[in-house]
């Protein structure tokens, strides 16, 4: 995922280096965003670089100052993708992450399609809604590894 985000967004004319906001088992969103590996609750592999002075939306609007904000959720929703197209309705963004860059995971249950492998209606998947604000831009559905997504790209 973090290779289609670099590739998308150099192909848009930007520079910097981007990962997908995706969590997987022993890889959670956050640490990938701060530079490091593996789980938050274990350190992130021991690096915790604070990215970037905050992030913006393609077409401009402030989206969140800071990690802290960045946890706390969205203050504007995403009406624009990586070209500036129009993001109609609620579109869905597969995360499968807490809004704090935590894998989600319910008891034994894991929400990332079994690693992001699955497309099947029977695994589980969780992701936000990019019209989303607050918690909901990254943990707002659960439900099959069927359902069209987009992805969340972040400069790091």
């Amino acid at each position: 995922a973090d290779a289609l985000c670099q590739q998308r967004a150099e192909a848009t004319g930007r520079a910097g280096e981007f990962v997908a906001w995706v969590s997987a088992e022993g890889d959670d969103a956050y640490c990938r965003l701060v530079g490091g590996h593996g789980t938050r609750d274990e350190g992130c592999g021991g690096v915790m670089e604070q990215p970037g002075p905050g992030w913006v939306s393609t077409d401009g609007y402030p989206l969140a100052d800071d990690l802290a904000g960045l946890e706390a959720g969205l203050v504007a929703p995403l009406l624009a993708d990586e070209d500036g197209a129009p993001l109609l309705g609620r579109p869905s963004v597969h995360t499968g992450t807490n809004p704090d860059g935590r894998r989600r995971v319910v008891g034994d249950m894991s929400f990332d399609c079994a690693g992001w492998t699955s497309a099947s209606p029977r695994v589980q998947g969780s992701g936000g809604i990019a019209s989303g604000v607050g918690r909901y831009w990254s943990a707002f559905y659960s439900g099959g590894c069927d359902r069209e997504a987009h992805l969340y790209c972040l400069e790091r």
